[in-house]
């Protein structure tokens, strides 16, 4: 796992719990992401896929009848040696967005917006929104 992910990330993330699907090499994968951002999540495994592999990511919207598909790539993981004892820290693996385009990626920060203002709250959900300085 890296030092400290959170110290790189550009946006912040907002806890929510959203189920997702991923395939890598033929294998389907059904998971839970337990945050995202603008620029990536956690997803919440104990079927890691080793740092650098890139997949196809579809989350599933909550009170949506479409989905998001993505590509990603996982940036760091969570093993179980690393919880052992701590229920506040589950298992899983990192993963930033990788978008096609710059109108795929204003698309998709469109729609987490909307989610964000949704489940927060727009004054909470706008600071949140506010890149890292």
């Amino acid at each position: 796992m890296a030092d400290n992910p959170q110290d790189r990330r550009e946006s912040a993330r907002v806890p929510i719990e959203i189920p997702v699907s991923y395939t890598h090499t033929n294998t389907f994968f059904y998971d839970y992401v337990n945050n995202i951002s603008l620029g990536g999540t956690f997803i919440r495994t104990s079927a890691f896929l080793p740092v650098g592999t890139r997949f196809r990511f579809i989350i599933k919207l909550p009170q949506s009848d479409s989905d998001i598909t993505l590509n990603a790539e996982v940036v760091w993981v969570r093993e179980k040696e690393e919880v052992s004892g701590n229920t506040t820290l589950p298992q899983g693996m990192g993963i930033r967005f990788i978008f096609e385009s710059e109108e795929e990626q204003r698309e998709f920060s469109e729609r987490i917006e909307k989610l964000m203002r949704k489940q927060l709250g727009d004054k909470l959900a706008s600071k949140l929104l506010k890149k890292k300085q």
